[in-house]
């Protein structure tokens, strides 16, 4: 049984109306407490209480529990009392979401509860009813609770930095009751953070004029110290924690004497006709540390937030769009979509070699009005939108200044830094003059003057400096023709490459094979020789030419330093050979990880994976240039089921095609392989004749091949074109084939895999009993061959032709499984595709609210995504939009599926596994 009380009176079994409705309703706005006859009396009737009314007081009971059931309404000595569970009546489910809001710490999850409880209400409590609710105390509570859970959600929500998406619903607010206080100060708040603060004032000045003319008072001192803020632009009324913060890196030092420039920028940013803003200079000057700082402070100015895209080590112009893509957590396919309904600030830093993809951005900004780029680069761009914002070296002491240097900016980053590295150190009127000279020698350069400084674990100030002197003659009479980065760094550099013993110097050249970085296990491998010890690798890291991270440390370079070292290995005449070692160590890591993917450590390697992948591209691109199709081929299959779980498509499919377009002759069982890997990537994007001319192909490839788990993968891929292209009699009798031939190979994986692709055929030709009884076996098979992707897309199908037979309490439990594996191993695709099925599943049980969410959410991320619906899903997301565009008004739908839309995929998920009575009653 099911109650609802928040809006219309609604029984999930049975009916009640008129003057038995309204009986019904006082019972329930005092759930499991006695209501006296006499208060029900007057409730019912008031001063026109008929001589008869005892009886028909008496006759509506009666009539309720014929409805209701016996237990359901009991006679008690102080009058009558109705019995409801927390699960069977909504106000007492609203109550419990708001109070576990009010004990939440978290706000992200304090915001998604107070929304789940104010979507409990449908409309105005009990309407319809003829009953004064504003006599009922608890009616009174009620609304009460709700107006208070309403600001509190909209409070947090300006917290998390959502104010542009608050504005609108607080003018609704206001408008309704346009005599609250704390409304109007929340509606000055949003639309100051929202950058509007002409109209915050204007809201305060209207709010003085409607209380002076409706009660003859003044604002609250709440709302005359808002004002006041808002005046003289008080940093404090800016949110304390954006949603997005996480996603920007810790700046790794304070920014010092960078007032002037980070109010310009930010004054630029600002402003509603700058979209591009370049931030100039030479190599090492300082622009990222800039650039973070003003991430930080604009993050909660656009809908989408900031993020940092870090582009150093992306050495093709055409992956610019992908690394945004990858940053922003979406498909390359879908990238402009996503910047246009949730413009972010995008911080693109280290252009200046990628200099080609430069008109790229301008048709991204004509594509996404909102969107505002921020550009690190020491070359502009060229471009008309663009603004440019110089920064310069930092203020360096006056020669001959014999006072305290310590507040020069440049000196104090030097103390800042040489502290980090000796705890001992410290300015006194001895070193502070040398390392005035030190920070002028070097330019005010930030990147040379940590460098220097992190020597003062090694050397005090004086030796320091006499170093720096016979190492620096380049800096100062370098050649003319000499880019500005290569008269700056290139010194600095050379005095702490001097610094290093011979074997420190060869692997630091070595390690520049690495994009992004390596793991000890990877230097070990590919730079040979004994080098990568321990030892060497601390000397390093003690020196300041590498970085170590992580609690199993990744080795890494600044990209000027990696530079350096590229030019070194060059010289060395190694560089070959560590290109073609580096290739062989990803190809053999990406083969090795290929078949762990399916088990369970899928999440393992998926994180170990995503960590090298600049270097699998860095690999990709050099067997590409030197026409090495062989390995190119291998390594770009074996990454094929990492790109497709991550989503990674559009980028997958490209570096398989642009494999197999190599010259040469590759084994046939390599190329048949990667012929049959890039179809399914082409089938995920729809691109159904592509997919068919790959893997047939791939298919006459194998025809003379003795391996039979190759062909089996082939046909089992043709198979999937042959069904998608709607031919599912044809796709059965290809995955017989395919069975046969893993059977004869022995391989459970690939059998699995089959049965799982035969239960979605049947699915797809409407026998719902084969597909579920094949489909549960996959489950079984997938499980036990510990092919967990297997296992995971069978249970999702699973869930759909539970979802075709009307089972929807079996679904939603498969379903609930299918996100906590999907969640674990990050399968986006399969967490989308379990919301769809969420939806479907409401729209049929009549919750098309719900639906309405799920499904709107569902529509945008697979867009975001760049997977397309095969008819079979197609189908059935048409006919639950059809139920609920039948039961919900137009505004109404429109409205609900926009709040879906806005949802995060983590928020959509949570939403779909939130308990509903109908999902969970027995």
């Amino acid at each position: 049984m099911e109650f609802r009380v928040l809006g219309p009176l609604e029984l999930r079994r049975g009916r009640a109306a008129g003057k038995q409705g309204a009986l019904l309703g006082l019972l329930l706005l005092h759930p499991n407490r006695a209501v006296g006859a006499e208060r029900l009396l007057d409730a019912l009737w008031g001063g026109d209480r008929p001589r008869s009314a005892a009886n028909l007081l008496q006759g509506y009971v009666s009539q309720l529990r014929k409805t209701l059931g016996p237990e359901r309404i009991r006679t008690v000595a102080a009058g009558y009392l109705v019995s409801v569970t927390e699960d069977e009546l909504d106000s007492l489910r609203f109550a419990r979401l708001l109070d576990a809001a009010r004990e939440a710490s978290d706000p992200v999850r304090t915001s998604a509860l107070l929304t789940e409880a104010l979507e409990l209400w449908r409309g105005e409590l009990l309407e319809g009813l003829p009953l004064d609710l504003a006599a009922q105390p608890e009616a009174v509570r009620l609304d009460n609770l709700r107006r208070e859970a309403l600001e509190l959600r909209l409070e947090v929500d300006l917290d998390l930095g959502r104010h542009a998406h608050a504005v609108a619903e607080l003018e609704a607010l206001v408008a309704r009751e346009p005599l609250r206080e704390r409304s109007r100060e929340l509606l000055m708040l949003a639309l100051y953070r929202a950058g509007r603060q002409a109209d915050a004032l204007a809201e305060y000045r209207r709010f003085r004029t409607v209380l002076a003319g409706e009660i003859g008072i003044e604002p609250g001192p709440e709302l005359r110290r808002l004002e006041q803020a808002i005046l003289r632009q008080d940093p404090a009324l800016m949110p304390a924690r954006r949603a997005s913060a996480a996603r920007l890196p810790a700046p790794p030092t304070p920014l010092l004497g960078r007032e002037r420039e980070l109010e310009r920028a930010l004054r630029l940013l600002r402003r509603g006709d700058v979209r591009l803003l370049t931030l100039t200079g030479t190599g090492g000057i300082g622009k990222t540390r800039l650039a973070l700082e003003l991430a930080g402070r604009l993050d909660g100015d656009l809908p989408g937030g900031a993020h940092v895209v870090p582009l150093a080590s992306v050495a093709d112009p055409r992956l610019v769009h992908a690394t945004m893509a990858q940053t922003l957590g979406v498909p390359a396919s879908a990238l402009v979509r996503h910047l246009a309904d949730r413009p972010p600030l995008l911080v693109l830093d280290n252009f200046e070699h990628l200099l080609p993809a430069a008109p790229a951005l301008a048709e991204l900004l004509a594509e996404a009005p909102g969107l505002k780029l921020l550009v690190t680069s020491t070359a502009v761009l060229r471009l008309y939108e663009e603004h440019e914002l110089e920064v310069p070296p930092l203020a360096l002491p006056e020669p001959g200044d014999d006072g305290d240097p310590g507040g020069v900016p440049s000196v104090a980053l030097f103390v800042h830094r040489a502290r980090a590295a000796n705890n001992a150190f410290a300015l006194d009127a001895e070193s502070a003059p040398v390392v005035a000279e030190i920070c002028r020698r070097v330019d005010g350069l930030p990147l040379a003057i940590e460098l220097a400084a992190a020597r003062t674990k090694l050397l005090p100030p004086r030796a320091l400096l006499e170093r720096l002197g016979r190492s620096l003659e380049l800096l100062a009479g370098g050649a003319r023709d000499l880019p500005p980065r290569q008269r700056t760094l290139r010194a600095t550099i050379d005095w702490s490459h001097d610094l290093l013993e011979p074997d420190e110097q060869r692997l630091f050249a070595r390690l520049a094979v690495f994009a992004g970085g390596c793991t000890l296990e990877a230097a070990e491998a590919v730079c040979g020789d004994g080098l990568p010890s321990l030892e060497i690798l601390a000397s390093l890291i003690d020196k300041s030419m590498l970085r170590s991270l992580g609690d199993e440390p990744r080795f890494s370079m600044l990209e000027t330093q990696r530079e350096y070292a590229l030019e070194r290995l060059e010289g060395s005449g190694e560089a070959a050979s560590m290109r073609r070692r580096h290739l062989d160590w990803f190809t053999a890591l990406a083969e090795s990880g290929e078949p762990e993917l399916l088990g369970d450590g899928r999440r393992e390697w998926l994180e170990l994976l995503e960590a090298d992948k600049d270097n699998f591209r860095a690999a990709l691109a050099y067997a590409l240039a030197t026409d090495a199709a062989t390995p190119a081929l291998r390594l770009a299959a074996a990454l094929m089921r990492f790109w497709d779980i991550r989503g990674y498509f559009v980028e997958g499919r490209r570096w398989l095609l642009d494999a197999l377009a190599l010259p040469g002759g590759p084994p046939p069982h390599v190329r048949g392989r990667a012929l049959a890997q890039a179809a399914v990537l082409s089938l995920r994007q729809g691109l159904h004749a592509e997919a068919r001319a790959l893997v047939e192909e791939a298919v006459a490839l194998f025809g003379d091949e003795p391996s039979f788990e190759e062909l089996a993968t082939a046909t089992l891929v043709l198979g999937q074109a042959t069904l998608l292209e709607g031919d599912p009699d044809e796709a059965l009798a290809l995955y017989e084939r395919a069975a046969a031939g893993y059977r004869a190979a022995g391989s459970r994986v690939g059998v699995a895999q089959t049965v799982g692709n035969v239960g979605y055929a049947h699915l797809v030709r409407g026998d719902l009993e084969g597909a579920e009884a094949s489909l549960a076996e996959a489950v079984v098979r997938g499980t036990e061959a510990g092919d967990r992707h297997t296992a995971l897309t069978s249970l999702l199908n699973l869930a759909f032709t539970l979802v075709a037979q009307g089972k929807h309490h079996e679904a939603s439990a498969r379903l609930a499984q299918c996100f906590a594996i999907g969640r674990e191993v990050d399968h986006k695709k399969v967490l989308v595709e379990g919301i769809e099925a969420s939806g479907a599943v409401a729209a049929q049980q009549g919750l098309y609210r719900r639906a309405a969410r799920l499904l709107g959410a569902a529509e945008t991320h697979r867009a975001l995504l760049g997977s397309t619906p095969d008819a079979f899903e197609l189908g059935n997301i048409e006919r639950a939009r059809a139920l609920v565009a039948e039961a919900l008004e137009p505004e109404t739908l429109a409205a609900v599926r926009a709040e879906g839309r806005r949802l995060e995929l983590e928020e959509a998920v949570d939403h779909a596994l939130r308990p509903s009575a109908a999902t969970s009653a027995p």
